[in-house]
């Protein structure tokens, strides 16, 4: 009796852990999928994004105004597709719900239960300004320094129970900032100054940690006494930290549009890019002078760093 039991409940294991295997697959392929379309598009806009900066530079102003208009066309269609691309929850988020059943008699009993594909509707915002670089002229768009002006839109002071905090390290995206205390904790804020998260950095001589950036909705950070790079969720939980004999005192850190991650290390002289998984890692180039920052412009597709 009891083996006819112990088959027959591992039969309905089986079954259950096959559909699961199942739906997983296909929320993975759903998802690989969307990934596949959206990064295609992202290195079409980086194509156009380069092509307007040479028109800038070296256009007419009459080639200048024709090719932004073919360009706004081309903006245009773009923009339709991701719209009908998030209208069809090409975006939503996928989430597997597991329905169990009650077994009142286990040896009749034909499933456990269901896996179920949930989709919750994720609102992607999405807003097209008309181009009008053509129609204005180049010296309205070169302020001089005279025209720039500064205002104070919010103040965060960083404090805890006893003491005022000094500010290291601090880096924006989203609409999140992420601010690096001189003690052991990454404050995250909104546009509004709200503090959001609250991160204690476990690493020994947190105060040594200064060079900081958030991205996509990760935290990096370099140690410089660890020879290591670190990423966090937004939520504080560790994804993976960095090591590696040719990356020494790690200072400056970005990333790329993909996640990857760009570092230099003052005693090794050189720029390192991690894989955005955190596994493997390269050195790119060597320096002959001791680098302490790196940038990488999106926008622009172009890591900037100082003289290698």
């Amino acid at each position: 009796m009891r083996k006819r039991l112990d088959k027959h409940l591992d039969t309905l294991e089986e079954n259950l852990l096959q559909e699961l295997s199942s739906k997983a697959g296909t929320c993975e392929t759903e998802i690989n999928n969307s990934l596949s379309e959206i990064e295609s598009k992202t290195k079409a806009a980086y194509a156009v994004q380069s092509n307007i900066t040479l028109l800038k530079t070296m256009a007419t102003d009459v080639q200048l105004f024709l090719a932004i208009r073919d360009i706004d066309t081309s903006v245009t269609t773009e923009t339709n597709w991701l719209r009908e691309f998030a209208n069809q929850h090409n975006t939503d988020e996928l989430t597997l719900d597991l329905n169990t059943k009650p077994m009142e008699d286990i040896l009749i009993t034909k499933s456990l239960g269901s896996v179920r594909i949930d989709c919750i509707p994720n609102h992607v915002p999405i807003n097209h300004l008309n181009m009008k670089e053509a129609q204005i002229p180049r010296e309205a768009m070169c302020n001089g320094i005279d025209q720039i002006q500064l205002y104070q839109k919010i103040h965060i002071q960083y404090h805890n129970e006893k003491t005022v905090a000094s500010c290291w390290g601090i880096s924006c995206d989203n609409g999140q900032m992420a601010v690096k205390l001189l003690t052991e904790r990454i404050n995250l804020y909104d546009t509004n100054g709200l503090r959001i998260q609250q991160i204690k950095v476990e690493e020994s001589c947190p105060h040594y940690i200064n060079d900081i950036t958030i991205a996509h909705r990760h935290i990096y950070y370099s140690h410089p006494y660890q020879n290591s790079v670190f990423c966090l969720g937004l939520d504080g939980t560790l994804i993976w930290k960095y090591e590696s004999d040719f990356l020494q005192h790690p200072r400056g850190v970005t990333t790329d549009g993909y996640g990857n991650v760009y570092v230099v290390g003052r005693h090794s002289k050189n720029l390192i890019v991690i894989s955005k998984d955190g596994q493997n890692g390269r050195e790119l180039l060597k320096c002959n002078v001791t680098p302490w920052s790196v940038h990488f412009d999106k926008h622009y597709n172009k890591l900037f760093s100082e003289r290698f």
